[in-house]
């Protein structure tokens, strides 16, 4: 339920507030898919498109900047931090 509510009603709030809408899901500290349970990845897998959602972002240490368009809802995510600038994001692509 908690995950239930956590994806449809955060993404309502989102579109609402933001009046724009709110296609990707970015992970919570990579959870589950870092930690959690079989189970629990299937049901995130499950739940995100019937909630609307087209794709999902992953946070784990990053090995690639490919993707793979057959996993829509395991993206791997580029962390930004706060003071990095335009060339260094750029940089971080690169490997």
């Amino acid at each position: 339920d908690k995950v239930r509510y956590e994806l449809r009603d955060s993404r309502a709030a989102l579109q609402r507030e933001m009046g724009v809408p709110v296609q990707f899901f970015t992970y919570p500290d990579g959870q589950p898919f870092k930690s959690g349970t079989a189970e629990a990845r299937a049901l995130q897998l499950k739940l995100l498109p019937a909630y609307g959602y087209v794709g999902a972002l992953l946070d784990g240490p990053l090995t690639t900047s490919r993707q793979d368009a057959r996993a829509p809802y395991q993206l791997e995510r580029i962390r930004v931090s706060g003071g990095e600038g335009l060339g260094d994001f750029a940089a971080s692509l690169q490997s």
